[in-house]
């Protein structure tokens, strides 16, 4: 009996396409099958779904912890391979030599699984053995020499540690920090100052984790990681998730902040995502954060190739792409975004509270208002800046400011991204900002030295809620202002004509009430756009000091007209069945002359000048209706997602009226008038 099929098993090591369906397969086996389930997940494990070792220990915890040190062992000794081969050329001997050891462990499993538990050191004989067999060829280069040694040195070692363990000395877990040295070809020093500046940008100072932290509740999920070749060989990591019976045809890649997917930093909201975004989700591990990689990234733009790399992987598997990059995260994906344009890649793009440029982190009036926000406020009190606690530490940090610039300089980090933002199509784009309603607070200040008993008080208009590491003029979302404007413009002036065409229909009742609706459409797009403010489900007017939300997960957010955040991205990205573009452009001259003959009709005197009034506002606004379809249909699909407004169905009440006979029961006024 085996696992599967032992040349699926051996294409799979090769192949990372058929390794990711492979792994999917076994990760979608059901733990009610028990063993069947047990002996599965750790062949899934074993190539390369370090995440199917959180859902052993869920699963089947008693079971897997007297040999989880041997299922790590495992890992690490096939992780160790497989880097090792990702420098190599893949027809060069050294690379098979290395393919084939780790084709014999993979296959002695696959076929004698049932006696893990039982004598799990006997697994890893074919390793040893395949290596003391098993030797490159003699023309091969001094480097592929070099790569299979130190492969061979790492796993014996591994395997000789694993030997001495006996009853009375466990089998303690393995590191990961063996596996993190520079493989391959010296680097400069230049280089490898650019990799520290790059990785302090992108990256953090978080150590790269084996395994996923936290136990989350995943049964619901079908979660696994795959691997996916980079455009230069090296190999990135993908964590996929998606609800275990739903299919989706939206796939969204998430990169937040600096932080590895396996981080306990994301796992309050890592697992719960996949329902947030209905749609199917996949954490980017970067080469900076895989621990597949041989290769530190020395630019942003080789993490953002990575990306590109996700993002062509996910429309060959037929679904659309949605990117979201929070904080740090959005770097890179605004890069990713500028490419994927350059190549006509169709996507759509989410930035979640990210600045016009990283130096804005590090601008004066930033760190002025983040001490104004962490000192200021304590005890109720308001200070002089200089008297803060933090201002010695502002010092420093705006004295450094130059310092960054340089640092940025060298390491080719992007200077600004406002101008990449203002690229991207507007219905393609959506911006987040951290920015609750405006309230009145009460705040006091210092005693006067003059002397009065109690500090005095005074009531400021302050937004509860903010973002202390984003000064707001140098929010991303401040640098579309102009477009947002623009378009803000367009549909309040569409909202105006509405009203305006609604009080000359005012003795005609249903095509009153049919401009009246077109202009609460309106007024429910501006309300879509300030929806991309986010803030908090429950507003605390009593607090002295707002509240910070730029670390906190989307998912316990709210925007700024309580739409349901989740139903609001949802609307952002999804296709509709029927467009509403189509709809709007179906508003043809046949159409605006018949609802014009009727008012025409319905007049008791024909005065010129009321005729010429109506005209003019009536053809304004189908006229820019129809110029601006494209817009306006993007936010009534939107909308109607959401559930606010739908377009569609007030055009159709137009059509229907302006079918009518002219001496209908609701046109009142048309009747009486008729000869």
């Amino acid at each position: 009996m085996q696992l599967t099929a032992n040349s699926l098993l051996l294409k799979a090591l090769t192949d990372f396409n058929v390794r990711e369906k492979l792994v999917a397969e076994l990760s979608l086996t059901s733990e009610d099958l028990g063993d069947a389930c047990f002996y599965k997940w750790i062949m899934a494990f074993w190539l390369g779904s370090s995440v199917s070792r959180s859902l052993l220990l869920q699963a089947f915890r008693s079971e897997v912890l007297p040999v989880i040190p041997y299922l790590d062992l495992g890992y690490y000794c096939l992780l160790t391979i497989e880097r090792h081969r990702s420098l190599l050329d893949s027809k060069s001997s050294a690379s098979h030599v290395l393919y084939l050891v780790a084709a014999r462990f993979l296959l002695y499993y696959n076929t004698h699984f049932s006696s893990l538990r039982e004598a799990p050191k006997v697994f890893f004989y074919p390793l040893i053995l395949a290596f003391d067999e098993l030797s490159i060829t003699s023309d091969s280069l001094p480097f592929e020499r070099e790569m299979y040694k130190s492969a061979k040195t790492h796993c014996l070692g591994f395997l000789a540690q694993m030997m001495r363990a006996t009853d009375r000395t466990e089998l303690l877990p393995l590191p990961p920090q063996p596996f993190f040295v520079n493989f391959g070809k010296p680097v400069s020093y230049w280089a490898r100052l650019r990799q520290q500046i790059v990785r302090a940008v992108a990256s953090g100072p978080l150590s790269t984790l084996p395994f996923s932290e936290g136990s989350e509740e995943m049964s619901s999920l079908l979660v696994y990681k795959f691997l996916l070749p980079a455009h230069d060989g090296v190999v990135l990591e993908g964590v996929h998730m998606r609800q275990r019976e739903t299919h989706r045809d939206v796939t969204v890649l998430v990169l937040i902040g600096k932080v590895q997917t396996e981080h306990l930093q994301l796992s309050r909201v890592r697992y719960g995502l996949p329902e947030f975004f209905k749609a199917e989700v996949v954490f980017i591990n970067h080469r900076n954060f895989s621990l597949h990689s041989s290769k530190r990234a020395e630019s942003l733009n080789d993490i953002a190739l990575d990306i590109v790399t996700f993002a062509k992987h996910t429309l060959s598997r037929g679904k659309s792409v949605v990117l979201y990059g929070m904080c740090a995260g959005a770097a890179p994906m605004i890069l990713a975004a500028e490419r994927l344009m350059q190549q006509k890649i169709p996507f759509k793009l989410i930035v979640d509270r990210f600045a016009d440029r990283y130096t804005s982190f590090f601008d004066y009036k930033t760190i002025k208002r983040h001490g104004h926000l962490m000192e200021g406020y304590t005890n109720g009190l308001i200070r002089p800046f200089y008297l803060h606690a933090l201002f010695p530490l502002s010092v420093i940090t705006f004295l450094a400011y130059w310092f960054v610039l340089l640092a940025f300089f060298i390491g080719r980090v992007p200077s600004r991204f406002d101008t990449i933002i203002n690229q991207i199509p507007v219905t393609d784009l959506l911006i987040f900002q951290a920015r609750g309603p405006k309230t009145h607070r009460l705040v006091c200040f210092d005693k006067p030295e003059t002397g009065a008993d109690t500090p005095k008080m005074l009531s400021v208009v302050t937004p509860n809620v903010v973002d202390a590491l984003i000064y707001p003029e140098h929010d991303l979302r401040h640098s579309a202002k102009a477009r947002r404007e623009a378009n803000k413009f367009l549909l309040k002036s569409l909202k105006r004509y509405a009203l305006t065409l609604s009080a000359f229909f005012e003795p005609h009742q249903i095509t009153h009430a049919v401009f009246q609706r077109f202009a609460i459409f309106f007024d429910a797009c501006l309300q879509c756009i300030s929806n991309e403010k986010l803030t908090t489900p429950v507003v605390d007017d009593c607090r002295m000091q707002p509240y910070d939300i730029h670390t906190v997960g989307l998912p316990l957010l709210a925007t700024r007209h309580n739409v349901p955040l989740s139903r609001f991205i949802h609307g952002f990205y999804s296709r509709p069945a029927h467009a509403s573009v189509q709809t709007i452009k179906g508003l043809d001259a046949a159409l605006q002359e018949r609802v014009k003959a009727a008012f025409l009709a319905s007049l008791p005197e024909k005065a010129p000048e009321v005729i010429h009034r109506f005209s003019a506002v009536f053809y304004v606004f189908f006229n820019t209706l129809e110029n601006h379809a494209d817009y306006i249909g993007n936010m009534a699909d939107r909308l109607t997602f959401t559930g606010e407004q739908n377009i569609a169905v007030i055009i159709e009440e137009l059509h229907a009226i302006s079918q009518q006979p002219c001496h209908s029961e609701h046109n009142i006024a048309c009747e009486t008038h008729t000869p």
